[in-house]
């Protein structure tokens, strides 16, 4: 029953936010909206690395082999990953002169998200997808509501109005979260737990990919407010965002998969269907995505945000590797090539930092719309072509 829930909430998680995003630039206009991208792009570049280590998928990955007191551990390394991700991103910004009191809302906005995620982990790892799906839309919806009472009671206008929003949110439902984790987790080591060695060894791993998959992920965003301005960046995560709306499909599938794709003997079966459907999602919604992206920016942005059509047109084009990469990408973790991951997140997040640094100078965010294509299909391709070629020397059964 959970199976069908899980899904169900996450459409209506991301349909709330995909509304937030929506009303946001329309609520503190297009600059304010440019500086909220461009803070929050800053801050999920250097500090949510840092606080998340890479061990939601370790979590899941423990918990579903047995090892659930490996929560207790997680939680432990995360309160010291907070405090010294609190340190860094200060001194980041005041060297970036970034909008202080901005940039540590949406800090201790991660922080409080990285806990959530640690108990939303272990569920996944039990399989209990329900109170997910009860919660990721609930923590949305009331992002929606904090922000329409921020704007309009309180009349705040700025980019701080969404940071507030969406920090007031995290906290209520890490209220909720621990109260549901306390009832069913058990604390107990098992012979198969594992150490804070073995731990952190899997966790700095995918600390570092994470640092790199930000980088890659959001460098576009930083470089753009860097090298143009805040108009170009708001024009450009408009766009994105509205492909990134079609991501809760794959982002959904993998969430559903991953406890069975992680036990090494049910991957050699699972492993190709799951590609097949990526495959067919993804050339279904890039192309919904190419041919409406011009009543999409229309109706739901207005006539200021029209240079967004043509930039969404070609981040269309991403969305096919996107698909496919998340089961690509969670593959390798999944077979424990971590390190493999790294090695390829590190080259294409210098490629993209090179695309992006070119393009940009050419063709402003439209350049950083290539960047981005280029970079999803080099992951795709590497992460994919080693499980695929690969997967029978694996000693799966």
């Amino acid at each position: 029953m959970s199976n069908f829930w899980f899904p169900l909430g996450q459409i209506i998680a991301k349909f709330v936010m995909f509304a937030f995003y929506i009303l946001l630039p329309r609520l503190i206009g297009l600059e304010e909206y440019g500086r909220f991208a461009y803070t929050q792009a800053f801050c999920f570049i250097i500090a949510q690395p840092i606080i998340e280590l890479g061990l939601d998928m370790v979590i899941t990955k423990w918990v579903s082999r047995g090892a659930e007191d490996v929560v207790n551990k997680a939680f432990f390394i995360r309160i010291i990953s907070s405090l010294l991700a609190s340190i860094v991103i200060c001194i980041a910004s005041l060297i970036f002169k970034t909008h202080l009191l901005l940039t540590l809302i949406f800090t201790l906005y991660l922080i409080v998200m990285t806990f959530n995620n640690t108990i939303f982990a272990f569920f996944r790892g039990k399989q209990k997808f329900i109170y997910e799906a009860f919660l990721s839309p609930a923590n949305k919806m009331l992002a929606l509501i904090s922000l329409i009472i921020l704007s309009n009671l309180f009349y705040l206008k700025s980019a701080l109005t969404g940071a507030w929003a969406l920090l007031f949110s995290a906290l209520l439902t890490w209220g909720v979260g621990l109260s549901l984790l306390k009832k069913h987790y058990h604390s107990q080591p098992t012979t198969i737990s594992p150490s804070y060695k073995v731990l952190l060894k899997e966790g700095i791993t995918l600390f570092l990919t994470a640092i790199l998959w930000m980088l890659y992920f959001r460098i576009d965003t930083l470089m753009l407010g860097l090298m143009v301005n805040t108009k170009e960046v708001g024009w450009y995560s408009t766009a994105y965002k509205l492909m990134e709306g079609s991501f809760i499909i794959p982002a959904t599938i993998m969430a559903l998969c991953y406890p069975n794709l992680s036990k090494q003997k049910n991957f050699i079966s699972i492993f190709p269907k799951i590609l097949f459907i990526m495959i067919s999602l993804g050339i279904l919604c890039s192309s919904l995505i190419y041919f409406l992206s011009h009543p999409l920016i229309t109706i739901l942005y207005g006539e200021r945000f029209q240079r967004s059509i043509e930039l969404l047109k070609i981040l269309a084009f991403a969305v096919i590797p996107v698909f496919i990469g998340h089961l690509t990408t969670q593959s390798l973790i999944a077979l424990d090539k971590s390190k493999l991951y790294l090695y390829i997140t590190l080259l294409a997040t210098l490629l993209n930092i090179i695309l992006n640094y070119f393009f940009i100078h050419l063709w402003q965010a439209v350049g950083a719309a290539y960047a981005s294509i280029i970079t999803e299909i080099f992951v795709t391709v590497f992460t994919g072509g080693y499980v695929w070629i690969n997967v029978k020397e694996l000693n799966l059964k």
